[in-house]
């Protein structure tokens, strides 16, 4: 072929690319690779540019195929991390930096009356983060892997963030994670920038965490990286189906709503269908009864973070249902919604996105249980998950790539337990953010539920 690249290679890099491409979509081309690698930091070769043409179909100017020119869409294209050789036997210098509330354990009434009311004390809040956290270092320990661990109590207090800064000046690491809370994170990231230190937020959905901060990955992935994969899953998996896009009364033409229905409309159909956009109301549901009658199927993309939103869209379909075969698909985080009745779900064959999702079905995930049991004498719940998964991915990293992963992250990308990370640098100086979303369905008459994307 033109670019004398294997399918292989061409999908190691191009992880959130469907089985179609589509004109003004950007693609990767990797290119041959330059320079030396070097022992404890990660190689990263010379960064070319490559312009990879993709046509733009007109076709008032199709007659004209001499003026019709294509589209282009030039994207600068890096190769690929190799691991670094002696990095497996470097230590991994590892800061962690959460809210613990020491100060506060002294009160707690531990009273077999008083249970509940400890539970919810602030000590408690994220202590299972660190108890999954602990099991991953002392798995990877025990594996061979030499760690040097601070943990840091670090909450919404500055004085305990710059307190952090201070002990890190005195024993340097090669990552932070944490802390969580935005004032403290800003002291920390300062410190980091000026240290050229890998930083990493677990839970902040801001984009500005990653705004001239080259050195700062965002765990928690943009809403807006839904549209690409929403566009991937309906061209693979509903090609043929009817799209409609639904949005709260008054909502219609709000920019989210429009830029989904658009990227639909060109992506999916190939501008040969529109995709109309519906109010929450009455008549909207009535005309979907009658525009969806003679398909085999129809695909509603229902677009609201309301729970009254998705309230009224439930109990509407859960009526056109029985009528039309729907399909739905719920943006952005329905899953947050716990009253939602799981028998109308399963109904409509819903799609969800979340960054989070459990397969309690997965042996390792079974494993992770029963060791977090036998070491704690309870459950672990989601944050045990995204403790132990965050210390296995970023110790591992140091381990393949060095000292200095940064720029290799976004060649990375291990099965974990609850997500998968996919790292994208999206601008010069910014950080990296995860663009993954799990995307699940209620299969019809079945109570579980049915990964499409891991």
């Amino acid at each position: 072929n033109r670019w004398n690249v294997t399918l292989d290679e061409f999908s190691a890099i191009n992880s959130s690319v469907g089985r179609r491409v589509y004109a003004d979509q950007a693609v990767l081309i990797p290119m041959s690779k330059q320079g030396p690698e070097s022992i404890g930091e990660a190689a990263v070769t010379e960064v070319k540019p490559a312009v990879v043409p993709v046509v733009q179909h007109d076709t008032a100017a199709a007659a004209d195929s001499a003026t019709t020119k294509p589209s282009v869409s030039v994207v600068e294209v890096r190769t690929p991390c190799k691991p670094v050789a002696d990095a497996a036997n470097a230590t991994c210098r590892v800061a962690l930096l959460m809210p613990l509330y020491l100060e506060e354990v002294s009160a707690i009434n531990i009273h077999s009356d008083f249970v509940a009311a400890a539970r919810n004390s602030r000590p408690f809040k994220f202590l299972h983060f660190y108890e999954g956290f602990m099991l991953a270092v002392d798995d990877l320990v025990a594996k061979g892997l030499n760690v040097d661990l601070q943990v840091i109590d670090v909450d919404e207090d500055v004085s305990k963030a710059r307190k952090a800064v201070a002990q890190l000046k005195n024993a340097p690491v090669d990552i932070i994670i944490g802390p969580f809370f935005s004032r403290s994170f800003s002291v920390v990231s300062e410190y980091a920038a000026q240290n050229d230190i890998l930083l990493v937020n677990p839970l902040s959905e801001r984009q500005e965490i990653i705004s001239d901060r080259p050195n700062v990955v965002k765990i928690k992935p943009d809403v807006n990286a839904q549209t690409d994969a929403l566009c991937n899953l309906l061209a693979s998996k509903y090609p043929d189906a009817l799209c409609v896009v639904f949005a709260p009364l008054g909502k219609e033409d709000d920019s989210t709503v429009t830029s989904i229905a658009n990227a639909i409309r060109t992506r999916v159909k190939n501008d040969t269908a529109d995709v109309k956009v519906y109010p929450c109301n009455n008549a909207s549901f009535t005309t979907l009864e009658d525009i969806a009658a003679s398909r085999d199927n129809t695909v509603v993309v229902a677009v609201g973070d309301q729970l009254v939103f998705a309230t009224q869209m439930l109990n509407a379909l859960n009526k056109t249902v029985t009528k039309v075969p729907i399909t739905l698909v719920a943006l952005p985080e329905w899953s947050e919604f716990d009253n939602l009745l799981v028998d109308n779900l399963m109904r409509m064959n819903a799609i969800y996105f979340s960054d989070f999702y459990v397969d309690y079905s997965d042996g390792k995930v079974g494993s992770f249980v029963t060791s977090f049991r036998s070491q704690y004498k309870y459950d672990p719940d989601k944050y045990a998950f995204m403790g132990y998964d965050m210390a296995s991915y970023f110790l591992n990293s140091l381990r393949q790539y060095g000292r200095k992963p940064c720029d290799c992250l976004q060649d990375y990308s291990p099965e974990l337990m609850h997500t998968r990370f996919n790292f994208v640098r999206k601008g010069d100086g910014k950080g990296l953010e995860n663009t993954y979303w799990n995307i699940y369905q209620y299969v019809n008459d079945e109570t579980t539920l049915e990964l499409l994307n891991r």
